[in-house]
């Protein structure tokens, strides 16, 4: 499993570490399409590039989604710009029949 740390949530799968990093600028582009489409200023064309920050191969968590799993960016604390992001993101998650209830 990837993480892309950038983008809170945006996870790659794979069978494997090579199949994982593989189907990492497909994830990144499907997210960035997802941010768009719920009103973030992102443009999903855009060119970027991947490199591994960090290479966890042991340890109970590997695999199991710990929230142990801790990263140095996951870490700081975010803005009040990055905060009122996320739970805008997070809000159009909700089903419209729980909006306001």
């Amino acid at each position: 499993m990837v993480h892309v740390l950038e983008l809170l949530g945006c996870v790659a799968n794979g069978k494997a570490m090579d199949e994982a990093l593989a189907a990492t600028p497909a994830a990144i582009r499907a997210y960035l399409t997802y941010l768009a489409r719920h009103g973030e200023t992102v443009d999903p064309r855009t060119q970027f590039r991947t490199r591994v920050a960090e290479r966890l191969t042991e340890g109970d968590y590997l695999g199991q989604g710990s929230p142990q799993a801790a990263y140095a960016p996951d870490l700081r604390p975010v803005s009040p710009r990055e905060l009122s992001r996320l739970v805008a993101s997070a809000s159009s998650l909700r089903p419209a029949s729980a909006v306001g209830s």
